[in-house]
């Protein structure tokens, strides 16, 4: 029996998501639309089933579904975050 995976991804700052690649055993098998919402078919109902989220500046999230209870996931990702390095002995520049 096929089932569906659905829901929103969104940031940290509960804004969506949009164009982020979700993965399936390595395939791509769905972007997030413009809202941050996903939704992913699977040929058959599984208790486990990986889905990795990716964006371009965001840190990659897997999430563990149970493909049996269907939508209504939220799933945030987190924008990378960079190491900055500066000299102490010169002027600050913030941009």
């Amino acid at each position: 029996m096929p089932s569906r995976i659905s829901g929103i991804l969104v940031d940290h700052n509960r804004r969506p998501v949009s164009k982020a690649t979700l993965l399936l055993k390595g395939k791509i098998v769905a972007k997030s639309e413009t809202d941050g919402s996903f939704s992913v078919n699977l040929p058959k109902a599984e208790s486990r089933v990986a889905i990795t989220f990716n964006a371009e500046g965001y840190v990659s999230n897997t999430r563990i579904y149970d493909s049996r209870t269907g939508g209504g996931n939220v799933v945030v990702i987190w924008p990378v975050a960079y190491r900055v390095k500066f000299d102490a002995s010169r002027d600050l520049d913030i941009e």
